[in-house]
């Protein structure tokens, strides 16, 4: 099993069938991400996707942080999954 916690960072944490704590990993949150471009701060994006495009830096930072985010839980997703096999 995997847990992810989005807090105020994101943890993944890879569980046994009988309990046992496998190990995990840690990735940063959304607003340390966003933050650290050096832009002002958010604390969602209103319940909405952006776009893919933005058409603004800001709306461009947003789109990068959030799909570059989900790539990269895939990916930690993926690679813990591999500790079950």
């Amino acid at each position: 099993c995997i847990v992810v916690d989005l807090g105020s960072k994101v943890r993944f944490d890879s569980i046994s069938k009988t309990g046992v704590y496998l190990g995990g990993a840690l990735f940063p949150d959304f607003d340390s991400v966003f933050d650290s471009m050096e832009k002002t701060k958010f604390s969602n994006l209103g319940g909405e996707t952006p776009p893919s495009l933005g058409k603004n830096t800001l709306d461009q930072a947003k789109s990068g942080c959030y799909f570059g985010l989900l790539g990269a839980f895939e990916r930690i997703v993926s690679e813990l999954r591999l500790s079950f096999e």
